[in-house]
């Protein structure tokens, strides 16, 4: 997925995204999305409406932030740079959220390994644009 600088620079004005630094580089970055930035996103309205969906059928209200990318520079993967970002970010957030959720291609099992690693739970899965995601949340 491909963001412009303008609606991250919007995303992260309602919520700030987190960066992790090794000797002044970014290494890592964590991209903190309200659910009010769900339409400025085509390709993620499907999980939005997933989540909306799975929500109400639970009789849930939940105040969550949408974990909208998370990346680890290849050189600082296996480091604790990914559990880091989310603790830094659960622990920041907690306050005002309730969970953090997101989703991840099914195919994807290195990701889908290291989210429930630091204790993401599936909430869901469906099938989008022939692909099949699980919808996973950590709740803080």
């Amino acid at each position: 997925m491909q963001h412009d600088f303008d609606l991250l620079k919007k995303m992260n004005d309602a919520c700030g995204h987190c960066i992790a630094k090794h000797e002044g580089k970014v290494i890592g970055y964590a991209l903190s999305m309200l659910q009010a930035f769900k339409n400025d996103m085509p390709l993620l309205i499907p999980m939005f409406n997933e989540i909306d969906h799975v929500l109400s059928g639970q009789n849930r209200r939940l105040n969550y932030i949408a974990m909208g990318q998370i990346c680890i520079d290849k050189s600082y993967r296996r480091m604790g740079v990914f559990r880091g970002l989310y603790l830094y970010m659960a622990k920041e957030l907690s306050n005002e959220f309730h969970a953090i959720i997101t989703e991840v291609d099914s195919k994807n099992t290195r990701s889908s390994e290291a989210h429930r690693s630091i204790g993401f739970k599936v909430l869901s899965k469906y099938t989008s644009n022939d692909q099949l995601w699980e919808v996973i949340i950590l709740e803080i």
